[in-house]
C-alpha cells in the first residue's frame, strides 16, 4: 500500500517565532557591532595622532628644534601659553584664497609632511550632515572640501580641525615629554569625538614623548569642567575658558 507524503510548509506561528528569534539575535548583536565600530574609529584616531607626532618631529628637526608656534589673531604666532587661546588652537588655515596661510598643525600639511588631510579629523566625528547641532559641522573633514580639494580653496576665512594643538608655553618635544600636545578637540560638549549612547567614552592624546593614549576618566567629563555639559551656552565651553581647558588636559596627564 502506497502512502502519500503530505508536503507541509511553515505555519504562521512558526514563521513568527523564527522572525522573533532573528530580531532578538540582531538586537543583541547591534550594540556589540556598534561598540566594535567605535573602537575601530578610536584606533584610527590614535593612528592619526601618531602620524602627526612623527610629522611634528620632522618639522622640529627642520626648524631649529622648534615646534610650530601657536597663532593668536591679535598677536600673531607666539609660544607664550598666556597668549595662546584654546578656541584658536584647532585652526589650520586662515585667510581668503589664494592667500590662505597655514598655522599650527596646518604647517604640516603646507610642507607636505602630511598629505592626507583626513588625518587631521577623527573618524568618530562623522560628517557635517549627520549632526543635529549645526555647530558640529565646522569640525568635520567634508565641510572643508571643495571640488575634492581641502583647505586652500575653501572660501571661508578659517579651516578648523577637530584636534587641539597645545604647547603649554614651551617650544620643543624635549620640554613636553609628559604633556598632551595634540588631542581630541576640547571646545564644547557638542564637539566631543568619542561618544557612545550619548555618553563620552574618553579622549585620545599625543604626548611629547611620542606615545598616544586613550584616557578614560569620569572626572574629565564632569559637567563643571564643561560649564554645564550639554547645557553649556554656545561660547561657554572650555574652548573659551583657559582655566577649564587646562584643567581638562591636566587630567589627561599620567
Amino acid at each position: 500500500m502506497n502512502t502519500k507524503r503530505i508536503k507541509r510548509g511553515f505555519t504562521l506561528i512558526e514563521l513568527l517565532v523564527v522572525t522573533f528569534i532573528i530580531a532578538l539575535l540582531l538586537s543583541l548583536m547591534m550594540p556589540a557591532l556598534s561598540t566594535a565600530r567605535e573602537q575601530a574609529k578610536t584606533t584610527v584616531c590614535a593612528a592619526n595622532l601618531y602620524s602627526m607626532g612623527l610629522a611634528l618631529q620632522i618639522y622640529e628637526d627642520s626648524n631649529n628644534q622648534k615646534l610650530p608656534p601657536h597663532y593668536v589673531p591679535s598677536l600673531g604666532e607666539v609660544y607664550d601659553r598666556q597668549g595662546a587661546m584654546p578656541w584658536y588652537s584647532y585652526i589650520a588655515y586662515e585667510g581668503n584664497p589664494p592667500n590662505k596661510k597655514a598655522y599650527q598643525l596646518g604647517k604640516l600639511h603646507r610642507e607636505a609632511l602630511i598629505d592626507n588631510s583626513r588625518i587631521f579629523y577623527c573618524p568618530s566625528r562623522g560628517f557635517k550632515d549627520t549632526f543635529r547641532d549645526s555647530g558640529k559641522k565646522y569640525y568635520t573633514h567634508d565641510y572643508y572640501v571643495v571640488n575634492n580639494v581641502w583647505a586652500l580653496n575653501y572660501p571661508d576665512g578659517k579651516v578648523r580641525l577637530n584636534y587641539n594643538y597645545w604647547l603649554h608655553g614651551r617650544k620643543t618635544f624635549n620640554e613636553l615629554q609628559d604633556k598632551p600636545v595634540v588631542f581630541d578637540i576640547i571646545h564644547h560638549w557638542y564637539t566631543i569625538s568619542h561618544v557612545r549612547h550619548n555618553t563620552p567614552r574618553g579622549i585620545n592624546a599625543l604626548f611629547g614623548d611620542g606615545h598616544v593614549t586613550f584616557t578614560i576618566k569620569e572626572d574629565i567629563f564632569d559637567y563643571g569642567l564643561w560649564n554645564g555639559g550639554p547645557n553649556c551656552t554656545q561660547f561657554g565651553g572650555p574652548g573659551h575658558h583657559l582655566d577649564l581647558f587646562e584643567e581638562i588636559i591636566r587630567l589627561l596627564e599620567p
